[in-house]
């Protein structure tokens, strides 16, 4: 009810004290309302317990038909006629008596106010709208706003009340918001004709819209899913280029490993060697694999001391390090070096016992000066 009080209050200013008439007034919350703006009150109803709750609270009713209470009325007695979901259960014939006489009585600019449930709304049409015996048929607001213009009213403003209060983001919308999305009831305000003066201080309460209808529901929910559709389509392509690129790189990179096989296979290096190969492949088809492994220690010791001859001779052990080079068999007999831990045979410890000569003069004297201070150091320990 609160969502009338922009269109009462600016006709409680211009017919202050004036009467109005409240039909199927019920409790009479909606009296008390027009009490506090400063309108006399006259609530109608045919339900002998309601009324009581409104003679409770000192409230002005009566128990009378609203049809022949509207007819005992004078013309331009009364500044603002209300309804409050009683038009459902009267049927449609008394419907238009009720407009007519309405617009009969009201003074001019006067307000007729008629809320229903509305239909619009598919789950009040279709299912709680029949929970009640009583009502007669659910009447649309454009059925009853075109009648009230029929009728000879200036104008009517629809507002829709208990719905969605903002359909103003798609992102967040569901299906269901069609359903509850629009009001699950409405409310029509007629107003009389009248002067200029007067029905301009409503202008801008009839220029505003209340509420979203059912085209408004279903246009948000399809720009909901037009967005989510092209979030989705966003994301596919988004993926499909990351998956074309990673393609294109794996092939990139398999085009390079093919091509650095072939270079392999084609180096100087693997054709000098693949005597040796087969020569492996033979021997360990033939011998079992325990003379294999007898035999790799055995060559073992030899390898070592063929490494500790090269490094006593920095000469052939530089003209070998260039031939293997240019043989590209550097890296391979480097690994094999590691391989076989020369750094901890006998052979190199010996090595090192005596001295490197490898090194150069100034680093062989640096090195005899740190043995010498080291067997001091161990002396004094002593």
């Amino acid at each position: 009810m609160v969502a009338y009080r922009d269109f009462y209050l600016p006709l409680a200013e211009i017919y202050p004290n004036s009467n109005t008439s409240d039909l199927g007034c019920g409790r009479g919350e909606w009296l008390e309302l027009l009490n506090e703006a400063g309108f006399k009150t006259e609530g109608i109803d045919l339900d002998e317990g309601m009324l009581s709750y409104c003679r409770d609270l000192n409230l002005n009713v009566r128990e009378q038909d609203v049809i022949q209470y509207l007819q005992s009325l004078d013309d331009n007695s009364v500044s603002l006629v209300s309804s409050f979901h009683l038009v459902e259960h009267i049927g449609f014939d008394n419907v238009k008596l009720l407009v007519q006489e309405a617009l009969r009585i009201l003074k001019p600019g006067g307000l007729l106010i008629i809320e229903t449930p509305n239909c619009e709304n598919i789950i009040v049409s279709t299912n709680s709208f029949h929970l009640d015996p009583t009502h007669v048929m659910p009447i649309p607001n454009q059925l009853l706003s075109f009648l009230t213009n029929y009728s000879g009213f200036k104008r009517s403003k629809v507002i829709r009340l208990q719905g969605l209060t903002d359909m103003t983001t798609p992102e967040s919308l569901q299906l269901i918001d069609i359903f509850k999305g629009v009001g699950q009831d409405y409310g029509l305000i007629a107003q009389k004709d009248g002067p200029k003066d007067i029905l301009n201080k409503f202008d801008n309460i009839y220029n505003k819209e209340f509420g979203s209808d059912l085209d408004m529901a279903i246009n948000k929910f399809s720009m909901h899913l037009n967005h989510a559709f092209k979030m989705r389509d966003d994301k596919i392509n988004e993926l499909s280029l990351r998956l074309i690129n990673e393609k294109n790189t794996l092939e990139l990179k398999l085009i390079e490993s093919h091509e650095q096989i072939k270079a392999i296979y084609s180096s100087t290096s693997w054709k000098i060697t693949a005597p040796l190969r087969l020569l492996k492949k033979a021997l360990i088809f033939i011998l079992p694999s325990t003379f294999m492994q007898q035999s790799k220690n055995k060559i073992k010791p030899g390898i070592r001391k063929i490494i500790y001859f090269i490094s006593k001779r920095p000469n052939l052990r530089r003209k070998i390090v260039f031939i293997a080079k240019k043989l590209r068999l550097y890296s391979k007999l480097k690994s094999i070096y590691y391989r076989l831990n020369v750094k901890s045979s006998p052979t190199i410890k010996r090595t090192s016992q005596q001295g490197s000569e490898l090194l150069s003069p100034r680093a062989n004297e640096i090195y005899t000066q740190l043995r010498k201070r080291k067997n001091n150091k161990d002396s004094m320990d002593i």
